[in-house]
């Protein structure tokens, strides 16, 4: 008769102590959850941020750009093709020499880190410098007329990381409907 409160105790103590590790493994795991929730939350931000604020409009403006330099429109002697070049430098490529420096030097922290894109962007920012100085110099020369040419590899690098970027930004809020 003694053997049954003992194995009453033994009982409730391995309940008890069931009760607990279950109340703990559940509470460790919730916070789990949350943690990874709001990693998921930050890097999504963070993702958001880089693609709102600097790849995106910077990716805008470098096509744009590349649009208006191509375009044979701005290739004539013609004395009305002058004007218009003239007017179409002064309204709208400066005006997108101007965001595009803005978009750089105010979220220059959102590249990445890669040394190879840092050093395209100073090289970019160096040729605006050059274009603006030259066009209020009175000079319709180019950069390149003072040794400083368009730096090559700053649109595909630019679209590169963009693309990258927007993977993952795109596959984060693929897993927002497949709960963590």
């Amino acid at each position: 008769m003694r053997a049954e409160p003992v194995d009453l105790l033994v009982y409730l103590g391995f309940a008890v102590l069931g009760f607990v590790s279950k109340f703990l493994l559940e509470r460790y795991s919730k916070h789990k959850d949350a943690v990874r929730l709001e990693s998921w939350r930050l890097e999504v931000a963070n993702l958001e941020q880089k693609l709102s604020q600097f790849f995106w409009p910077l990716h805008c403006r470098l096509k744009r750009g590349a649009i208006a330099w191509e375009s044979e429109n701005f290739r004539s002697s013609d004395k009305d093709k002058q004007k218009f070049v003239s007017a179409f430098d002064q309204e709208v490529i400066i005006q997108n020499h101007h965001e595009t420096r803005e978009i750089i030097q105010s979220n220059f922290h959102h590249f990445g880190g890669d040394k190879g894109l840092e050093a395209e962007l100073i090289k970019l920012l160096h040729h605006i410098d050059i274009y603006l100085a030259l066009r209020s110099s009175g000079s319709q020369n180019d950069p390149i007329w003072v040794g400083q040419p368009w730096p090559n590899e700053i649109n595909r690098l630019i679209e590169e990381h963009l693309h990258d970027l927007q993977t993952r930004y795109d596959t984060l809020l693929k897993q927002a409907k497949n709960p963590l």
